[in-house]
């Protein structure tokens, strides 16, 4: 194993990349350096008899303790396989020095207050090699224009109007200035909160609990792969007793199911043995079938999570599709309604996919495609262009309320969760759908402001349900 990480190594360091310094730092640690960002691949020996593991880390310039861009980490077996990540995790790097500036609105009561205060915003953005410039605009002004924006940033004065605001820009954040930066003019301050409301991901909600669950001395770990309309995220939690033991995530540009084995690896490293807990969860897009999962769902591209079994063959692996997840984990944490759907769609994706529980059953249909709605979406007469329907609130609005319908007759759940950024105002989808049902068949409709959380909560479950299911089957008497 020596062998395979100096000849990675020597590899990174002979590489000649314009625009980019390549120095090592000591033994274990490499740095990449651009105007933009900067990357550090770091080697990590576990002992003298196992591979070294690698962490690919990137982070823009300028920005102490932000989330990385692209966050990975693997163990060193495969060299051609390490060069692979290495090189998406190049491009993502020098992608930073390349990109567009993007406006920021700054909305006062009458804009002329905020001028100076955009003006010196746009300086400072500049100074700090940030692509962003700012334009300042009476709020009922930017209302009536519905620009596009990459973040709309509210004076104080303005504040309370906060909900308006982001109903009108549905996919885009919007936060207040607090008084005391708003009024020192303080850019520097500003320009944080900005960075800090693009760049993330929500921090993770606190664990609910399970209230139908089966088990709850077990150990579980949960392993999301998240797909967003630029980047894959993948997160974990180990549970134990139903609680949050240890949780992360890695960032990386492109989806390959592969990387869920290397976080594997990597976790056993750190003390998580996939192989020493009582079942992994893996929740995925696409159509899973068992532990085959297809994606996108219209290919023949497909992963086989039975590879898992090779590395840990006492594990017990579960998959299960995104949507699936969330609806279950919408049920299991209420007792309300015994049959839920679930709707959701990311802001930038052209459809969405939907999960459904009956009776406390998961709906997973022939081969597990129940759910995978968005292939009858051209179905649907909506006159919007291709690249319009990602972004455009009316055919969202439209793209749900023919869900609601269509799960209602097929299914007639009690309630109907959503997950829609572009689908804020419930009121307005309840009209929708009542122009097409009788108001009694309507289904209570809920927007879901956690998706993360449900498909945490579902998989959870899920695992604990099959658990209990295969311990029956076990002690079940013979005859």
């Amino acid at each position: 194993m020596p062998k395979s990480y100096e000849a990675f190594r020597s590899w990174i360091l002979s590489r000649v990349i314009d625009g980019c310094t390549i120095e090592a730092k000591g033994d274990d640690e490499i740095v990449l350096s651009t105007d933009a960002a900067e990357a550090k691949v770091t080697f990590y020996k576990v002992d003298d008899t196992q591979p070294r593991i690698v962490e690919f880390l990137i982070q823009r310039a300028h920005r102490e303790n932000s989330e990385p861009i692209f966050h990975l980490h693997f163990e060193l077996t495969d060299l051609p396989r390490a060069h692979e990540l290495f090189e998406e995790m190049l491009e993502v790097l020098l992608e930073q020095g390349s990109r567009k500036t993007e406006t920021v609105l700054l909305c006062c009561t009458t804009g002329l207050t905020t001028m100076m205060f955009a003006e010196k915003l746009s300086v400072t953005a500049t100074s700090l090699s940030l692509g962003y410039t700012f334009v300042a605009k009476p709020l009922e002004e930017a209302l009536e224009e519905h620009g596009t924006y990459a973040a709309v940033m509210l004076a104080p004065q303005v504040g309370y109007l906060r909900k308006k605001v982001a109903e009108s820009f549905p996919a885009t954040p919007v936060f207040e200035i607090p008084a005391k930066i708003y009024g020192a003019y303080d850019a520097a301050g500003t320009i944080r909160l900005l960075l800090d409301a693009l760049d993330a991901t929500t921090p993770d909600a606190p664990d609910l609990r399970i209230v139908r669950k089966v088990l709850s001395d077990k150990r579980v770990l949960v392993i999301f792969v998240n797909l967003h309309t630029n980047r894959t995220t993948i997160r974990y939690r180990l549970y134990e007793d139903n609680e949050v033991k240890a949780s992360g995530r890695v960032a990386k540009r492109h989806v390959d199911f592969r990387d869920v084995s290397d976080l594997l690896v990597s976790l056993r490293s750190s003390g998580i043995d996939a192989g020493a807990v009582d079942s992994v969860g893996i929740v995925v897009p696409g159509v899973v079938d068992g532990l085959v999962a297809t994606f996108p769902p219209d290919s023949d591209t497909t992963y086989d999570f039975a590879e898992i079994l090779e590395q840990y063959p006492d594990a017990r692996v579960f998959v299960e599709n995104d949507a699936n997840a969330a609806a279950v984990g919408c049920y299991a944490s209420q007792k309300l309604y015994e049959n839920v759907s679930l709707y959701q769609q990311q802001a930038g994706h052209e459809t969405g996919a939907a999960g459904t529980v009956i009776d406390g059953r998961l709906v997973k249909g022939h081969r597990g495609f129940a759910g995978e709605v968005g292939i009858v979406q051209s179905l649907w007469p909506i006159d919007i262009d291709t690249d319009d329907l990602r972004w455009s609130p009316e055919a969202a609005l439209k793209t749900a309320s023919a869900h609601v319908v269509a799960a209602s007759c097929i299914a007639a759940p009690d309630a109907f969760y959503l997950s829609c950024d572009l689908v804020p105002d419930m009121d307005a989808l309840k009209r929708e759908v009542a122009e097409h049902l009788p108001e009694k068949f309507v289904p209570d409709l809920i927007k879901l402001d956690d998706l993360r959380e449900a498909i945490f909560t579902g998989m959870l479950a899920l695992c604990l349900q099959r658990l209990e299911a295969e311990t029956m089957l076990v002690e079940a008497p013979e005859g």
